[in-house]
């Protein structure tokens, strides 16, 4: 699965099994990951502790999965690299290290003008190529986060930030179509709301677009705790929801289009003691048109869970939406050892959902799930 900087989610492959306890492994750093082509005729593998990435050397191995041979690369180490990495993507002509230019992606002010960077690698040669995208200004102040990677088609790259209101009830998006060569191709904005009664609550975003490595998740602040007590040390991570953490987006290459999600409540968010209702998946087309929106209560089973309901923190709630070839939507909560799929048809009709409590040898399938 994907947590914190990096780690997989279910989105990865749909053969994958699902395991349980704990769902979210919300790691600091990575040593070692491994990116394919779509088309699976080139594997990477990248070993780097990768939030701590700033441009200097990482180790790359190629490898063609056909006859097995492998190629040891080098990725940054140069001038006007990036300072920070951002995300990691793969298509079937370039591998991208897209970084930012100035490493100022967290700054309350400072982000609204900074820059993505474009370190493209292509797959022969391994040549790199610069490219710095023009992305235009964020403006929202401090409700807003900075440009982060939500999929990409074939030849486009998308990249979107996100404005949240002061009431939470309202989250506005911009999502930009970048092209291999680093060129501004589309920009798309729009606005989701929830129905009258209905309030946004945040969460911990476990999606993750094919065939990509994030690096940066900027709506969670990772704190890391240590306790010294009864002459034992130890420390323990806790993921911090941030204010923009509120709602999600991300781009369907299957069907074209941009999916938005969330969970929900019935009353303004507070950091204590907010209790959750259910969930909201919508649909845009690539002009920002809405197709279908739904907001799906949590049901009785999950309700029943009090760490769901009101007790747990934001960050421990984890959510993931995906979709796949037969024709539906999978969105699933988790949390602890408790995972909560939930299934809708392509057009946002609720079909099913369930409630999973395991241990660690355990696991949910998610192919059963959607028959």
């Amino acid at each position: 699965m994907q947590s914190a900087y990096g780690s997989k989610g279910l989105s990865t492959s749909f053969l994958v099994v699902f395991f349980l306890f704990p769902t979210v492994i919300k790691a600091q750093s990575l040593e070692v990951e491994e990116l394919a082509t779509p088309d699976k005729t080139v594997l990477y593998s990248i070993k780097t502790n990768i939030d701590r990435f700033d441009g200097k050397v990482t180790k790359v191995v190629r490898t063609n999965p056909i006859d097995g041979s492998e190629v040891k690369l080098e990725v940054g180490g140069k001038e006007g690299f990036g300072k920070n990495l951002q995300v990691i993507i793969c298509d079937n002509r370039y591998l991208f290290f897209v970084t930012t230019e100035d490493g100022l992606e967290a700054h309350e002010k400072k982000k609204i003008n900074e820059k993505l960077v474009l370190n493209r690698y292509d797959h022969v040669n391994f040549q790199r190529t610069k490219f710095v995208v023009a992305t235009p200004p964020i403006e929202g102040g401090d409700q807003t986060c900075f440009w982060s990677f939500v999929g990409q088609s074939e030849s486009t790259k998308y990249f979107s930030y996100k404005r949240i209101d002061e009431k939470l009830t309202k989250v506005e998006f911009v999502i930009l179509g970048v092209s291999s060569d680093g060129e501004v191709v589309s920009t798309t904005k729009f606005a989701t709301s929830l129905r009258a009664g209905s309030f946004t609550r945040p969460f911990y975003n476990v999606s993750e677009p094919r065939n990509s490595i994030i690096a940066r998740r900027l709506d969670y602040l990772i704190r890391v705790s240590t306790n010294n007590s009864g002459g034992m040390r130890s420390s323990y991570e806790r993921t911090l929801a941030l204010p923009t953490a509120h709602a999600q987006v991300i781009f369907d290459n299957q069907k074209e289009r941009f999916l938005v999600y969330g969970l929900f409540g019935d009353a303004p968010f507070k950091p204590v003691a907010s209790q959750y209702k259910g969930l909201h998946l919508s649909s845009y087309d690539l002009a920002g048109n809405k197709s279908w929106s739904v907001q799906q209560p949590a049901g009785p089973k999950l309700m029943g869970e009090g760490f769901f309901r009101v007790h747990g923190t934001p960050g421990d709630r984890n959510l993931e939406v995906f979709s796949v070839p037969q024709e539906k939507i999978v969105v699933v909560v988790s949390f602890n050892n408790v995972v909560a799929p939930y299934l809708f048809t392509s057009e946002g009709k609720f079909l099913k959902s369930d409630l999973i409590k395991s241990n660690k040898n355990s696991s949910f399938d998610i192919n059963s799930f959607i028959k």
